[in-house]
């Protein structure tokens, strides 16, 4: 049964393992740990929107446990540690202690250090799923002491097909062109795809904004002004807005790539490399978008 929410993205959330796209062999292995109550301490990596977070609330659930969730790139003060994680994990209970800490790719060194402590000191009675887009920006203590499962995108084909079928269940007409455009534009962000969706068929039909899907995505906008070599737009773009240099990078690698720009697609490749080297990302990102646009 459907809950009674409004926004699609949790409307549509699985809630059982039965539910949720993945490998036969994770799906065996979270369905194995949840039955016998032996779950490790879990780093789910992946892509934003791919369900790390959707995951670990299915785990935490499964298990019977009592759950606390934190988005550690928010609350990811060594206080909160201290207090609110330890003061949950130390409350007598009969049952497992979950604890989810949401983007802990966001999370500075310190309080990753710290976190290595606090994980190995409750591991009695109580299990860590962490989340990250980013595995490369977790230190290597806190990667050893969890079991790390990568999140694969799922594949294109089904995500059509389940947004196909929510739109069905919304009632919304829509055309099976329009639905290929959006998800080629935000994959593998289903969440985002969701989100797009909503706002644009608001009317009972799926009307194409291409502004609003450029406006969304910041990949987009970016790959859309390289083609007009508009250098100061996009410099504007990386300057004046929140970007995730890694995300961008993988747009323009794939959108090269799928168009057989391979020339391009090494180009942006190489930086993508540089961009864990350098100090400051932006003028790296726009040497990229440079050499591409001289060589349009």
């Amino acid at each position: 049964m459907k809950r009674n929410v409004w926004i699609w993205a949790e409307k549509y959330r699985p809630e059982r393992i039965d539910d949720f796209v993945c490998g036969p062999d994770l799906k065996s292995r979270v369905e194995e740990w949840t039955r016998d109550g032996q779950c490790p301490n879990l780093l789910l990596a992946g892509s934003a929107g791919t369900g790390k977070t959707t995951l670990a609330r299915i785990i935490g659930r499964s298990l019977g446990a009592e759950v606390m969730e934190l988005n550690a790139s928010d609350e990811r003060t060594l206080e909160v540690l201290r207090d609110k994680v330890k003061r949950f994990a130390m409350t007598y209970s009969d049952r497992l202690k979950v604890i989810i800490l949401d983007e802990f790719d966001h999370t500075y060194h310190e309080f990753q250090t710290a976190a290595r402590g606090v994980i190995e000191n409750l591991s009695r009675n109580t299990r860590f799923l962490l989340t990250a887009n980013y595995l490369n920006k977790i230190i290597d203590p806190i990667q050893s002491r969890c079991k790390v499962i990568r999140i694969r995108e799922m594949p294109k084909v089904e995500m059509a097909k389940r947004i196909g079928k929510i739109l069905r269940e919304e009632n919304v007409k829509f055309q099976a062109g329009d639905v290929k455009e959006i998800v080629n534009s935000l994959y593998p962000d289903m969440r985002k795809i969701l989100n797009t969706l909503q706002y644009l068929s608001k009317s009972g039909q799926l009307v194409m904004d291409r502004d609003h899907l450029v406006e969304s995505d910041k990949r987009i906008k970016i790959w859309e002004l390289i083609a007009k070599k508009d250098l100061k737009g996009i410099r504007e773009v990386v300057a004046n807005e929140p970007v995730e240099m890694t995300e961008v990078y993988k747009y323009l690698f794939n959108m090269f790539l799928d168009g057989g720009e391979y020339k391009f697609a090494l180009h942006v490749a190489e930086h993508m490399y540089r961009d864990g080297l350098v100090v400051d990302k932006e003028i790296n990102f726009m040497a990229c978008v440079v050499g591409i646009i001289k060589a349009l």
